[in-house]
């Protein structure tokens, strides 16, 4: 691989932890809000809803870069793209965790 290539791969890396802690932070503070407050079912369900599709819209990025880094990328033994690629493949898992996922995807 390029260098100009393992560049573009580590701002990615750093693109996809910006994308998962932004997605994260307001999931997490809407439940926290939940919990603090008394709503009715109706407006209950509607965050519940909004929740569920952001969660969803966040997986499915994720799934898409695993498929990239599994079909496109095949890093060399002792290299710094195979340094790279666990980076970003470590950053996924760690997603997946998140998510309550005990696969391991690399």
């Amino acid at each position: 691989m390029s260098r100009h290539l393992v560049v573009t791969l580590l701002q990615r890396k750093e693109a996809y932890k910006r994308l998962i802690r932004d997605r994260f932070r307001p999931l997490r503070e809407i439940a926290i809000t939940i919990e603090e407050e008394e709503l009715e079912d109706e407006q209950m369900d509607c965050i519940k809803n909004f929740h569920h599709s952001l969660a969803l819209k966040l997986e499915t990025a994720c799934n898409k870069v695993v498929h990239v880094l599994h079909t496109c990328l095949v890093p060399c033994p002792s290299s710094r793209e195979t340094v790279v690629y666990h980076k970003i493949c470590i950053l996924v898992t760690v997603y997946a965790q998140d998510r309550g996922r005990e696969d391991k995807l690399c």
